[in-house]
């Protein structure tokens, strides 16, 4: 038979497309379900197939050490991790009461969620696990009464229908004084299962790639007992002398092997008789070596090769990090699959049942699986500020006392260090009486902005300057005067102690040095058009070659050129911060102050951003989360 080119990765040979839509389902997932009896046609091992396989499973995870620690290994993080309900992203007004609401039952009424975790992870041991949604009417609202345990051990059958999907689950176990069968349909459970392949629901348990291991590690441990116990004092030996009977030899049979260790134990013998221990000869295999191998590959299975270190005699820290980054990694995988599957099921039900609509739900989501190390921490801070990537905050600063114990911020003291000696006359083109104020607090000296620190140059407004549409204005303004008077709203907005950064010209990346911030300040007017209804970084003119370039450069060369130019003042700004950090001794924070100027009206709207921007629409999100208020300016 010829086969079709396009099986063998011919591009250009395609497969044929049926003349009409088949829209039934035809193959098959080829796991074996007869009448809701699951059956893995890839385990080979008679024991370890559906119950008895739980009864098996039961049985490691109880009676072996090492089993347990790999186990409470894998779940412990995940239980100790911050689980939070969060909003979907631009919310909206009912989507942030739907988040409120769902975020209230799991954490203010009766739900233990460390409970449900707890349960969640016992797909690990057997292979799945579940909870049913038990509802209750409270408040004229669908309330979740709790979420109860479905033990694995009692999963009987599996109902699926036609198209192998899962219909429901029967439990078969005790409740109260009797013994019952129920069957719980799909849309009351919370089913998570561990390493399913096709429509084997109940999954593949964790220990199960262990047992091979356990089992001889088992024979083993008995080994050793049985070696400990015969060999602990010696083979017991007696020689029996010249003329001795049956009954004799009979009885010396029953002295050695009654004989054991005891306060009072003794043996009289008949003259010519002796009796000693006799310790074992020659090579003995120590089964301590095969039973630590066994250890070693029952946490490999999870991932937990850094269990290890310590109880064997190679290994080193670097390999461990490694280890334990791959541990990490299959934690997060874990508790994603948890969280998805709560998401998908008992909270969007919830959601459903208590609002109408809904497109977008709420999801919970594990954060801080793993605990963080003070040095790491540490170093990635280090090397993010390196490359301006982060800038110490108030928010940041509260984030690290919380996460390393540390205590709330008090009132700071005064530095008792020396100020850095003043460089007059170099720095940034200030004037030597304003470099020698001590830590960089400059006295007023205009500029040519002409900002100053003046707070009495604005007073608030009723009315902004920008509504959201564009305004027409009568009164010109020069494009250089419109940064100046943004420049000195933006000042006297932030107080006097805000200072012009551009004294001798107007060409340094950034504008205002204002306590521990570093400003820049981009000013526009209300009759701008909607394409330039934005605050950006300014690209300059282009040079005599590039003008000519840029005249036959195509669309996309020309985005490329826009892309470089727009990184490259990011980077100037990034090293314009350093070097005023460098100059003044201590931490300086990057600030944008947006500015809209209506000069009819003489009011200017003001808004304050973190960091630098190459962009920010005045119509985005951001820009209303930044708005600090409308200001009239003489």
């Amino acid at each position: 038979m010829r086969l079709p080119r396009w099986m063998f990765g011919d591009r250009q040979a395609k497969p044929p497309v049926p003349q009409a839509l088949e829209l039934k389902e035809l193959g098959t997932t080829g796991t074996s379900v007869f009448g809701g009896w699951l059956r893995d046609t890839g385990e080979y091992n008679p024991d370890l197939q559906g119950l008895s396989g739980f009864a098996t499973y039961e049985k490691m995870r109880r009676g072996d050490g090492q089993i347990a620690a790999t186990l409470a290994a894998m779940k412990l993080p995940i239980r100790s991790a911050e689980w939070v309900i969060v909003e979907p992203e631009d919310a909206t007004p009912v989507e942030k009461e739907a988040t409120e609401f769902v975020r209230e039952e799991f954490f203010e009424r009766e739900i233990e969620l460390d409970r449900v975790i707890e349960n969640a992870l016992l797909m690990l041991d057997f292979g799945c696990a579940a909870h049913e949604d038990v509802w209750e009417i409270d408040g004229g609202r669908v309330r979740l009464k709790k979420l109860a345990a479905r033990l694995p051990v009692t999963f009987q059958r599996w109902i699926v229908d036609e198209n192998e999907e899962l219909v429901g689950v029967e439990q078969y176990g005790a409740k109260g004084n009797t013994y019952i069968t129920a069957l719980v349909p799909i849309e009351k459970l919370a089913l998570f299962t561990f390493q399913q392949e096709g429509a084997n629901f109940a999954g593949r348990s964790l220990l199960r790639p262990m047992y091979p291991h356990w089992y001889v590690k088992s024979k083993l441990y008995t080994i050793d007992a049985i070696a400990c116990e015969r060999n602990g004092m010696g083979v017991p030996v007696v020689t029996m002398g010249e003329g001795a009977k049956k009954e004799d030899r009979e009885a010396a049979l029953a002295w050695v092997q009654a004989l054991c260790a005891h306060e009072r134990t003794g043996l009289v013998l008949p003259p010519g008789w002796t009796f000693k221990l006799e310790g074992v000869t020659g090579a003995l295999r120590d089964p301590k070596e095969s039973i630590a191998h066994h250890n070693a590959m029952i946490s490999m299975v999870a991932l937990e090769m850094f269990m290890q270190l310590g109880q064997s005699e190679s290994g080193n820290r670097a390999l461990g990090s490694v280890m334990g980054d791959f541990f990490g990694l299959a934690l997060h995988a874990t508790a994603k699959a948890i969280a998805r599957v709560i998401n998908w099921t008992t909270i969007t039900r919830l959601v459903d049942y208590n609002f109408e609509g809904m497109e977008r739900y709420p999801e919970i989501v594990p954060q801080k699986i793993l605990a963080l190390r003070f040095q790491d921490v540490q170093a990635a801070l280090k090397d993010l500020a390196g490359v301006e990537l982060v800038q110490p905050d108030d928010e940041l600063e509260g984030y690290l006392r919380r996460e390393l114990g540390l205590p709330e911020a008090g009132k700071p003291r005064p530095l008792t260090r020396p100020a850095p000696a003043p460089q007059a006359g170099k720095f940034l083109g200030y004037s030597e009486d304003q470099e020698g104020d001590e830590q960089g607090k400059f006295g007023p000296g205009g500029g040519a902005s002409g900002a100053s620190g003046a707070k009495g140059g604005v007073k608030p407004a009723k009315e902004k300057a920008w509504a959201g549409e564009q305004v027409a204005i009568s009164t010109a303004m020069e494009r250089g005067e419109v940064g100046a008077t943004g420049e000195r709203v933006a000042a006297a907005v932030l107080g006097k102690d805000a200072r012009t950064l551009n004294v001798k010209g107007n060409n340094f990346p950034a504008d205002l040095v204002h306590d521990s911030e570093v400003v820049e300040v981009k000013t526009g007017l209300a009759s701008n058009g909607t394409s330039a209804q934005q605050w950006r970084a300014t690209i300059g003119q282009p040079g005599k070659a590039e003008t000519a370039w840029l005249r036959t450069a195509s669309a996309e060369d020309k985005r490329a050129w826009n892309e470089r130019k727009a990184a490259a003042i990011m980077q100037r700004k990034a090293a314009a911060l350093r070097q005023v950090q460098k100059q003044l001794g201590r931490p300086m924070k990057a600030v944008t102050v947006g500015v809209i100027l209506n000069p009819d009206t003489k009011t200017a709207d003001v808004f304050r951003f973190k960091g630098f921007h190459s962009r920010i629409g005045w119509n985005s999100a951001q820009a209303q989360k930044g708005y600090m208020g409308s200001y009239k300016y003489a």
